[in-house]
């Protein structure tokens, strides 16, 4: 039988217990940092993609001759500017109040998110599914109906933007606001 002598500083690779909290802290302080730059990267990417989907808002809305084309970088104010380039639009009558479904679902979205604790109740839990679905599927419309307006691809655009969940919507704004269609 052989006989390994067993000592647990070997193993682990510490010498002493100040070497471990000295590691355990080097480790914390990296994965803090790495958090950091992951959120400060995350942060760049959504100021950038609000402010092209801002800027290309603005542009279609001056080519609508709207005086306030201000008006597209307030956040909610965005999507009852969605619903201004819409209004000459032969629109369903169903579709009619949309923008302001569009600004309502976005407001109560929003606030269900930050003040509602739906993990304990099953009635918020649905009720904010509801909502959010409502939501996405008013973007989905409202974008169609601009891309319809705007591009000869509608389908294209909007199939883009609901495999991106939404997410490519304000570039693909940004990407129609000089089309001459």
């Amino acid at each position: 039988m052989l006989h390994f002598p067993f000592h647990l500083g070997t193993i682990i690779g510490f010498q002493s217990l100040i070497d471990a909290i000295d590691t355990m802290f080097r480790l914390i302080i990296s994965v803090l940092l790495l958090l950091i730059i992951l959120l400060l990267i995350k942060l760049f990417i959504v100021v950038g993609m609000y402010t092209l989907g801002s800027l290309g808002l603005q542009r279609l809305l001056e080519r609508e001759n709207y005086k306030k084309s201000w008006m597209a970088f307030i956040p909610f104010v965005q999507f009852y500017c969605l619903g201004i380039l819409l209004k000459d639009r032969k629109l369903y009558e169903w579709e009619r109040p949309l923008p302001t479904v569009l600004v309502v679902t976005s407001l109560l979205n929003t606030l269900l998110f930050f003040f509602i604790d739906s993990y304990n109740d099953t009635y918020n839990q649905f009720f904010y599914l509801v909502i959010s679905a409502l939501f996405l599927m008013t973007v989905v419309i409202v974008s169609f109906r601009i891309y319809q307006k705007y591009t000869q691809s509608a389908l294209i655009y909007t199939i883009l933007t609901i495999l991106s969940f939404g997410m490519l919507f304000p570039l693909l704004l940004f990407t129609l606001r000089n089309n001459q269609y």
